[in-house]
């Protein structure tokens, strides 16, 4: 008879020695981050500025030709992103506290 312990020890035997053969197989993993000033970001991605879109209450965005419709929980606003390295604000409306505009719905002339 096989006890609990024999049989963990089979199954942590096995998981060890298939994570072996996938590093010997694949290679070493490459590190898929490094620490920016702006935070972590993947070698393919640079960090260029940060730009305080509704700070601490984003929570929904999309860009529409060369505007960003920005919600929050407490207002939205528009920029104008058509030089993406320095968006320019065009308004903000505050409606007051809302937890229901997870996404923008715009055709770029009307905004649900």
């Amino acid at each position: 008879m096989i006890s609990c312990s024999d049989h963990r020890r089979s199954l942590r035997l096995l998981l060890t020695a298939a994570a072996l053969a996938s590093l010997i197989l694949g290679g070493l993993p490459r590190a898929a981050a490094y620490p920016t000033p702006g935070g972590w970001a993947s070698d393919n991605v640079e960090w260029v500025t940060h730009i305080p879109f509704q700070v601490a209450s984003a929570t929904g965005a999309k860009v529409v030709g060369k505007y960003m419709y920005v919600t929050s929980w407490r207002e939205f606003s528009i920029y104008d992103v058509s030089d993406p390295l320095a968006p320019q604000i065009l308004s903000t409306t505050p409606f007051g506290f809302k937890f229901e505009n997870e996404d923008v719905a715009t055709n770029g002339l009307i905004m649900l």
